[in-house]
């Protein structure tokens, strides 16, 4: 859902630039979030056309916090983190008290380089 909801805003705000990592960097996030076996989840995205920076960002009420890991191309999970590193301009965690949880966010820049490049 998450992921058809990107493409649909993406269409809307007419940049498709962004769509096949935007939506790649959605599906990690929501995943890791999911995984976590949060009560809530919350999944946001914002378009800033002056700055061409797109802005996901995931929250969630459960335990733990995002780490990274050298990823094992063998298994079926571990690379999220890294997939979301390597097609985003930035990203980053961060805890929310009051609420619990933490929300994990990526921002995409619109014909910037990313971070690998």
């Amino acid at each position: 859902m998450a992921r058809e909801l990107v493409k649909a805003a993406l269409q809307e705000w007419e940049a498709t630039l962004f769509c096949d990592d935007a939506v790649l960097v959605t599906s990690e996030l929501v995943t890791n979030a999911v995984r976590v076996e949060p009560e809530k989840l919350v999944f946001m995205i914002d378009y800033v056309v002056a700055d061409g920076l797109l802005n996901l960002s995931v929250w969630d009420d459960g335990p733990g916090v995002p780490e990274p890991r050298e990823p094992d191309f063998v298994n079926e999970s571990g690379r999220g983190l890294w997939i979301i590193e390597n097609l985003s301009r930035t990203w980053g965690w961060e805890p929310t008290p009051g609420l619990g949880g933490k929300i994990t966010w990526a921002q995409l820049g619109c014909g910037e380089e990313t971070a690998t490049d």
